[in-house]
């Protein structure tokens, strides 16, 4: 996990700030709410080298660009082109996302829809999708092991969802390290 101890660079020292904002310090407004767990060291090793977004824009690029092979992304979501990145500081848990959806009045918002009865939604941090016209939301799971949390992915049927064809959320990896070593970058970056 994240250690103020390793060696800075200002992205570095910029992420850091914001880090430490969102997951250490008291919420200062009453739509971010703070998460009780840190995030993967290797997420901030990431963006302090330009391959995970540190802004919103960065974010948005990806729907034009794709920092992944499309084959890379499916070996784990078979239904999905591209996988997009949130940056650090836009991660919420999916009770906070449900929370902020519901306050203004998004009826998609539901439970079933986000398949909370797979999840702890206070624990389960939601870290990127899968593009333009998906649904379904990447995540990081702290249920089983808050220092190693392994990632989950929302599974939609086939079908339109229904209690016989629910969402589903469903295990990619153990922990963020083998989520990452999985993926290949397009311009085959170094992970």
């Amino acid at each position: 996990m994240y250690d103020a101890r390793t060696p800075t660079t200002a992205a570095t020292m910029s992420l850091r700030a914001a880090l430490r904002r969102l997951f250490a310090a008291p919420a200062a407004a009453p739509a971010r709410e703070r998460f009780p767990y840190a995030v993967p060291e290797k997420i901030a090793a990431l963006a302090s080298v330009g391959i995970w977004p540190l802004t919103h824009a960065d974010t948005q690029r990806q729907n034009v660009e794709s920092l992944f092979e499309v084959d890379s992304v499916r070996d784990f979501a078979p239904d999905e082109r591209a996988l997009v990145l949130y940056a650090a500081t836009n991660f919420r848990s999916v009770a906070a996302e449900l929370r902020s959806r519901r306050a203004r009045g998004d009826t998609w918002a539901t439970d079933f829809n986000y398949a909370v009865a797979d999840i702890d939604p206070e624990l389960t941090l939601i870290i990127g999708d899968f593009g333009l016209g998906s649904d379904a939301c990447l995540a990081l799971d702290y249920r089983y092991d808050p220092s190693e949390p392994a990632v989950i992915k929302q599974q939609w049927p086939q079908c339109p969802p229904s209690a016989a064809a629910p969402i589903r959320w469903i295990r990619v990896a153990p922990t963020f390290e083998a989520f990452w070593a999985q993926l290949r970058l397009r311009d085959q970056r170094p992970r």
